[in-house]
């Protein structure tokens, strides 16, 4: 997507984390980009089947070599870098406090319970100088979990629905006015 900021949401199995890598790697080949995928907690960077792992089968082939400490990384001969990281805790972005990236993703962003992590990272996000790459955020998402309510107020508006009780278009559940139920319960 040409979008500064893109989600994918949708049930497990999608290709959410596949996709986010191929993404990821999209400027490993250019001097200097940075790039950095979060998950909440260290077992979901690099448990089976999650981001990590899932990168040994993708970023060999494009000349990625792995370092695993101090941090989860790729280095690339252009000098270029990803990095995996993860953000337990709220106080825990201030480690990134004086990074610089040129892109940012979250592999399973509900699972951070609130926007505060994910709003703080904006101020990480940068361009290289001389780039045409624009600095870019992707989050994957499943429809689930403690961090569902702030992705769905910020990325998808629900319509109203036409009749009290009808479906809605977009995800077929039903909607009501908060104001409407304020008033039954009186």
């Amino acid at each position: 997507s040409p979008a500064d900021i893109a989600i994918y949401a949708g049930a497990v199995g999608a290709g959410k984390t596949f996709a986010g890598l191929m993404s990821l790697a999209m400027g490993v080949h250019i001097p200097h980009y940075g790039a950095i995928a979060f998950r909440r907690t260290y077992p979901e960077l690099t448990g089976a089947g999650s981001i990590w792992p899932e990168s040994a089968k993708l970023l060999p082939s494009l000349g990625g070599v792995p370092r695993k400490s101090p941090v989860y990384e790729w280095t690339f001969p252009s000098g270029a870098t990803l990095t995996f990281g993860y953000l337990a805790k709220d106080q825990d972005k201030w480690q990134y406090q004086s990074a610089n990236f040129n892109y940012i993703a979250f592999d399973e962003a509900a699972e951070f319970p609130d926007e505060k992590i994910y709003t703080f990272l904006f101020s990480r996000l940068r361009r290289i100088e001389g780039s045409k790459i624009p600095p870019r955020m992707r989050l994957g998402s499943n429809p689930i979990g403690p961090g569902a309510i702030w992705l769905k107020k910020r990325f998808i508006t629900f319509p109203n629905p036409i009749d009290e009780g009808e479906p809605c278009i977009l995800c077929e559940h039903v909607h009501f006015d908060v104001h409407l139920v304020a008033d039954l319960h009186h």
